[in-house]
């Protein structure tokens, strides 16, 4: 954004010893990739809202005037995670118990039983 054109590197590091922060020093890494995952985060983020904000509405209308009373939310993540909440419960719910069972046996080898 500066327009400055010098290199741009990272310093990762997990502790805060002397020697850790010497190590992290001496192995710097470009910020290409950082860069890229700040673009896909970010590119993340908008599409989240542009979903959430026109589906959000555009739902709760269509459902409004099939009696639904309220508003319903929807977003990129939060659609699919709620659905498989739903399928959990159904399966949940439908669950018939069966019997099962174990068999145990005893072999003879060469080495022992």
């Amino acid at each position: 954004m500066t327009k400055v054109k010098k290199p741009v590197k990272r310093l990762w590091i997990n502790s805060l010893e002397i020697d850790e922060i010497r190590k992290g020093f001496n192995n710097m890494q470009s910020n290409e990739r950082d860069l890229l995952m700040y673009q896909e985060a970010n590119t993340r983020q908008n599409s989240n809202w542009l979903v959430g904000m026109n589906c959000s509405r555009l739902y709760t209308l269509l459902l409004q005037q099939k009696g639904f009373k309220g508003s319903i939310s929807i977003g990129r993540v939060q659609s699919p995670t709620v659905y498989l909440i739903y399928k959990r419960l159904q399966e949940i719910e439908n669950f018939k118990p069966e019997n099962f069972y174990e068999i145990e046996g005893v072999f003879k080898a060469q080495n022992g039983v």
